[in-house]
């Protein structure tokens, strides 16, 4: 019995870990505000949010998919020089 009860507090720990509930780069509708269509780069996005959850490339344009522990996610596209076409960020 204290095997499985120690077992469980281990696999606690690393879930909490793993969601890392202070992430720098969670998502926010202040952080997503930052995002300026026709100025912000694919770097400076990064720098914001981390790398994105999910990249897919539709007709040469890239969109970046984030979402977090609390389902709050951001779409962005990209236009073909890698600046921030549009964006929509949902709580």
């Amino acid at each position: 019995m204290l095997v499985i009860t120690a077992a469980v507090a281990l696999l606690a720990a690393c879930s909490v870990e793993r969601l890392n509930l202070a992430a720098p780069n969670a998502l926010s509708r202040e952080k997503a505000a930052q995002l300026v269509a026709g100025k912000t780069t694919k770097a400076e996005t990064e720098g914001l949010f981390g790398k994105p959850l999910d990249v897919l490339v539709i007709d040469g344009l890239e969109r970046h998919f984030y979402k977090d522990f609390n389902l709050r996610a951001l779409h962005i596209e990209f236009d073909k020089n890698g600046v921030v076409s549009s964006y929509k960020y949902s709580d």
